[in-house]
């Protein structure tokens, strides 16, 4: 099967990442030009509209051409995506109609991780560097970890963006997908004079972290063993959708604050006693559970065993090429379904 990555969003699907592109290799053709390929793939919506002319011409010299979004993004299919439920789709572009694929969280299987999130596996860096830090972590005491939470510097951390509004909020509750992006930002703005860490775009920050050289050993770099409780909260709410957020504050040793409903697919690999889970509460709710958490002998005792057992998921390199391995087949498997259907 032979792709063409198309549009601006199309480094931000599983076929452009190094740790996955051989893999993929094994099974399609990266081609050179958009009218050689089968399929031509994005990664959001919007890259279709904006990459119309080359679709029409591309369409015009190879007919046979299909056209799939492969979004590994939920916020971007639930904010602006139209029916984010539906696979097969039409769009029309003037007076051009044309139909695609739109294989995302909710449409496949394809992100249903075993026991490695998806989003973990795109880079090596957050593998090795988690190895690291989690066996560090799990050799700890439980009175050390007792005592750099007492005398940690920065008693609560917010790293997200700035994102206020009901388009924000939206809650989706048959597939129990709902934006945490406003969420998040009321959240972080009932701490915002109580001397916490607040990091992102919109909170007076001048540079996007995105942009710095490394903003993910930033971040560790800055909370790791000067924390106690960091902000984890997704900018959205779908069960298997989870990224770096979550293990950044274990990795860090703090508690994490987190959304996660009784069907996300988190539980299959962090216990729910190991952090704080304000999912379903208000503002206030979530804000009080936060002030008055208190920190018991058996909390700790959790959340040792839970830095033991993330230490011996992230030494386990098999179990990771076998998640990338599940991947890339469920790919396969859709784009040769995709393929099997005529026009």
């Amino acid at each position: 099967m032979k792709i063409f990555l198309l549009g601006k969003h199309s480094n931000r699907t599983p076929f452009s990442y190094a740790e996955y592109k051989s893999l993929f290799q094994r099974e399609f053709v990266y081609v050179g030009k958009p009218e050689h390929a089968d399929f031509l793939v994005f990664g959001f919506y919007i890259d279709i509209r904006e990459n119309i002319d080359i679709i029409k011409k591309s369409l015009a010299n190879n007919p046979r051409i299909k056209l799939v979004i492969l979004s590994e993004e939920p916020l971007w299919d639930s904010l602006w995506s139209g029916d984010f439920t539906k696979k097969q789709q039409r769009i029309k572009i003037d007076d051009f109609d044309i139909e695609y694929y739109s294989l995302n969280h909710q449409t496949t299987s394809i992100f249903n991780f075993d026991k490695v999130p998806y989003f973990l596996t795109t880079s090596n860096d957050y593998i090795v560097r988690y190895h690291c830090l989690f066996q560090q972590n799990a050799r700890l005491k439980h009175s050390e970890i007792e005592a750099l939470w007492k005398s940690s510097n920065i008693k609560k951390a917010f790293y997200a963006e700035h994102r206020l509004g009901d388009k924000y909020s939206v809650h989706f509750q048959k597939s129990d997908t709902r934006g945490l992006c406003s969420f998040r930002t009321e959240l972080t703005l009932k701490f915002e004079n109580e001397n916490a860490l607040i990091v992102g775009q919109g909170w007076g920050e001048t540079i996007k972290r995105q942009k710095l050289p490394d903003w993910h050993l930033d971040k560790l770099a800055t909370l790791r063993y000067q924390s106690r409780i960091v902000s984890a909260l997704e900018n959205t709410h779908q069960t298997a959708y989870v990224t770096e957020k979550i293990f950044d504050a274990f990795a860090a040793l703090a508690i994490p604050v987190y959304f996660a409903s009784d069907k996300h697919d988190i539980n299959k690999i962090v216990n729910r006693n190991s952090y704080i889970n304000v999912y379903d509460k208000s503002i206030d709710d979530a804000a009080s559970m936060i002030y008055d958490f208190q920190v018991s002998d058996r909390f700790i005792s959790n959340y040792k065993m839970q830095q033991s057992r993330l230490a011996a998921l992230f030494a386990n390199y098999e179990t990771i090429y076998e998640e990338k391995m599940r991947l890339v087949k469920q790919v396969r498997n859709e784009f040769l379904e995709i393929q099997s259907k005529t026009h």
